[in-house]
């Protein structure tokens, strides 16, 4: 390489680097002061993780989260715990008017009259 467009850019690099060093704008205690304060604010991850959830907050109260809970439940909004179906043990009618009770009595009166087939038979 040509030796010399080598030697000003290897001066030129020290001498920036150097002034690059010592220009410090902050000081060591406004360091510490800022990484104190950003330490109790909760934005400095803790531990090896550095996938920090952020806090949520809807602006309620518990009391209106429970009355709005209270409220959902006598309304039937929310389903009672354990159950799987939402109906809560209700039984609706259907579209024409009958219900489960009925439909289950008129298929075992099939049965019985031997209208509906047994088993895998043609």
């Amino acid at each position: 390489m040509n030796t010399t467009i080598t030697i000003p850019v290897a001066v030129f690099a020290l001498a920036f680097s150097a002034l690059s060093a010592n220009a410090q704008t902050v000081s060591r205690e406004q360091v510490k002061a800022e990484t104190k304060a950003a330490n109790a604010a909760g934005s400095i991850p803790r531990g090896e993780s550095t996938n920090q959830q952020p806090k949520l907050s809807t602006g309620k109260t518990r009391a209106d989260r429970k009355a709005e809970t209270a409220s959902a439940k006598q309304t039937g909004e929310i389903a009672r715990g354990g159950e799987a179906h939402p109906l809560d043990g209700r039984i609706k009618p259907t579209a024409n008017g009958r219900d489960r009770s009925d439909v289950k009595a008129e298929t075992k009166a099939a049965v019985k009259a031997g209208q509906i087939p047994s088993g895998e038979k043609n």
